[in-house]
């Protein structure tokens, strides 16, 4: 028997891909894209209503002077002033050796800072180089207060009466 003949299929043709629509579309995204970031970074900003008020007659509002109380860290205590640059007041280590702060006698000390009704105050924290880096973290601690949290500061709401100074800035 013989085998009938073998057609032979026609080879197909070869299709070249056209990337030009979709480097189109790309080019068009990449913009789009840069600018949706630049919306989205002002899709949440908190906006307070103003308070209502009889306009007939003027708001006093009160004036409160702000102070300055800075704290210094030294390798021999705490060096505190309150409106000046020469330190009022000294708190020495618990322990010179171990490089022991006493850091309940500073919180005491922002306590009573921050409940007596003198008026404001921005706290400057400065330490001097030979002071181990837990030692600042832990002053600041001290100065926010042991007990504050923050929480209700970041909904909008009134800090606790734990906090002292949570806004601490940091000099060199």
């Amino acid at each position: 028997m013989a085998r009938p003949a073998r057609k032979d299929k026609p080879k197909e043709a070869e299709v070249e891909a056209n990337l030009i629509p979709v480097m189109s579309c790309m080019f068009l995204l990449i913009p789009a894209l840069l600018l949706a970031m630049e919306v989205a970074r002002h899709a949440s900003i908190p906006v307070n209503t103003p308070t209502f008020c009889d306009s007939t007659r003027p708001r006093e509002v009160p004036v409160t002077k702000v102070e300055k109380f800075s704290v210094r860290l030294r390798g021999d205590g705490f060096a505190t002033a309150l409106g000046s640059t020469q330190p009022d007041a000294d708190i020495p280590l618990r322990s010179p050796e171990a490089f022991d702060y006493d850091f309940e006698a500073l919180e005491t000390k922002a306590a009573t800072l921050a409940s007596a009704d003198r008026g404001q105050y921005t706290v400057h924290l400065s330490a001097e180089s030979d002071v181990p880096f837990d030692a600042l973290v832990e002053t600041m601690d001290a100065l926010r207060g042991r007990d504050c949290s923050l929480a209700k500061a970041h909904a909008g709401e009134r800090v606790g009466d734990g906090c002292y100074f949570w806004n601490v800035v940091i000099e060199s």
